[in-house]
């Protein structure tokens, strides 16, 4: 079993480790992308952050479904079964609040590569809502994604802004 500290708070469950090998275990081999929280000891660095690093109620589940730990953090429902198909896919996944989504999605490690798709967990979103996530993923040269979970499994929409001619 992974030896990962767990935290409660508000209901939510968060989990905390200072492992490196452990960080580079989750990356590369369960594509799970654990944020590092402590700086290191070089002052001119202080941008780049390392241990402890946390990983999020959604990201233990995962762990948990995967026998790679003890706790069940209890999380069930669409946006967990998402996260699942977009990490089976390949992507790492991290928490999109920054863009106004649900998550942020990278073909690869997020170290190396930028995030090309924003997810949002719907099947249905607003028009202002629409045009505020089109132009949001379109500054940010991202892909606007909507996905949702029905009785068939997880459907994935990709939404695509394309020009109408000159003004």
């Amino acid at each position: 079993m992974m030896p990962i500290l767990i935290r409660s708070d508000n209901g939510r469950n968060t989990g905390i480790f200072e492992s490196i090998d452990l960080w580079k275990v989750l990356r590369q081999e369960l594509r799970i992308y654990a944020k590092p929280i402590g700086s290191l000891p070089h002052s001119l660095q202080n941008k780049l952050l390392g241990p402890p690093f946390l990983i999020n109620d959604i990201q233990l589940q995962y762990l948990k479904e995967l026998n790679k730990i003890d706790f069940d953090p209890g999380i069930t429902g669409e946006i967990y079964e998402v996260f699942k198909e977009f990490t089976r896919k390949g992507y790492m996944l991290k928490d999109g609040m920054k863009f106004g989504c649900d998550f942020v999605g990278y073909p690869g490690d997020p170290l190396y590569c930028h995030a090309t798709l924003m997810i949002v967990v719907t099947n249905f979103i607003e028009k202002f809502r629409l045009v505020e996530l089109g132009r949001i993923a379109h500054d940010t040269q991202k892909e606007l994604v909507m996905a949702w979970k029905d009785e068939e499994g997880v459907k994935i929409m990709k939404l695509a802004w394309v020009s109408t001619g000159a003004r």
